[in-house]
């Protein structure tokens, strides 16, 4: 499994992951932007938890029955009906036998903005129905009145007790993944910090792996770093330009 540095953004998620699995009968939700490791954090998670199921919804999953159909399957229920009725019926009976039998997963439903609000309002009763736990993650949007009624949406915002609002990640979680990922010297810490803070961190992992392309098993210095600006041919050379006036 690979391994995921302890940012900030990973201590809170997980933080929110145990509470929810720890006491079961209540829902989570994991908010915040793009492109700050959310999906990392919670897949490494969830995959390093033998109690926890992990589904990802895409954006041609938007509606009840698509939806209904990615959670049987990744559950192991039975979906081959015409309906999305039929299908949540069974599902409620596979969440009944897991909470009658203290066997129950943790439901991690990443970029759960796409889910059918139905769904989700759904989804979000469970913990409450049949101390199933379930934790939603994705970005604002989750939150925002969608297509469903007004009584709903405050029902989908009412069980979501255990709420964790994240923002984009801090200097210190930058130099976290690079001391990590054996940046070394002082001139190379500044570059990957101002790096990260100046782009986000789907562009500053690649970069980093890049970089150990160059480097081998030894450590990355700046040298590998502006080497690796370079091979992934930026459109933009203002990281460049940083990388440099920082190294001065």
């Amino acid at each position: 499994m690979t391994n995921v540095s302890r940012t900030s953004i990973f201590e809170a998620i997980e933080n929110t992951v145990n509470i929810v699995d720890r006491i079961k009968s209540i829902a989570g939700a994991i908010i915040g932007p793009a492109a700050i490791g959310k999906t990392t954090a919670v897949e490494h998670i969830a995959n390093s938890n033998s109690r926890m199921v992990y589904i990802r919804v895409s954006g041609a999953q938007e509606t009840m029955k698509a939806g209904c159909v990615l959670l049987a399957s990744a559950l192991g229920v039975h979906s081959d009906f015409d309906s999305a009725n039929k299908i949540w019926t069974n599902l409620e009976d596979h969440f009944d036998y897991w909470g009658s039998h203290g066997s129950a997963q943790t439901i991690i439903l990443d970029e759960a903005q796409n889910l059918d609000g139905k769904l989700l309002k759904e989804m979000v009763d469970i913990p409450y129905r049949f101390r199933v736990p379930v934790i939603v993650c994705g970005n604002n949007d989750v939150l925002k009145r969608r297509h469903s009624s007004k009584d709903a949406f405050e029902q989908v915002t009412s069980r979501l007790v255990k709420r964790t609002m994240l923002w984009h990640p801090t200097e210190d979680d930058f130099k976290t993944i690079a001391i990590d990922r054996d940046v070394c010297g002082v001139a190379a810490h500044r570059a990957c910090v101002n790096f990260g803070l100046n782009t986000s961190l789907r562009e500053f992992v690649p970069l980093l792996d890049t970089a150990r392309a160059f480097a081998g098993s030894g450590p990355l210095g700046l040298q590998e770093i502006e080497r690796a600006l370079l091979s992934l041919r930026q459109q933009d050379d203002d990281p460049l330009k940083l990388l440099k006036r920082i190294a001065a």
